[in-house]
């Protein structure tokens, strides 16, 4: 019994260390003085979930648009490359654009989309 809970608590230690790992590999969001900055965090929150995301930015930069949320989070869903380094979207961001960041209609409707299309495709919630 008493070896039971030493492994339990022996496996929460290092899944915790884990995630602390994770984190702290993150790399961080370049700033892009050319685009605003609602698009420059929901490009990096696309970039995170699928490299799909990725090859969508690069043809957006490419053609100089504004990201399409439907896209984005169409590519997003499909999930994270394995054993990729996600970016620390906010690194560069200071408490002002942050602010700016929640506030804006564009990011919430964009991170609306994403939970929607996500919650249709994993089944979260009911």
């Amino acid at each position: 019994m008493l070896g039971r809970l030493f492994k339990v608590i022996w496996a929460i230690v290092l899944i915790t260390g884990v995630f602390q790992a994770i984190e702290w590999f993150k790399k961080d969001w370049p700033i892009d003085q050319d685009r605003s900055i609602v698009d420059q965090v929901i490009i990096c929150h696309f970039a995170n979930l699928n490299s799909g995301g990725e090859n969508y930015i690069a043809l957006i930069d490419t053609l100089g648009l504004r990201p399409d949320v439907e896209t984005a989070v169409g590519l997003a869903v499909q999930g994270r490359p394995r054993f990729s380094r996600p970016y620390n979207c906010f690194a560069n961001l200071s408490q002002e654009q942050v602010r700016e960041l929640n506030a804006s209609e564009d990011y919430r409707t964009a991170l609306k989309i994403l939970y929607q299309k996500m919650n249709k495709t994993y089944h979260f919630g009911r």
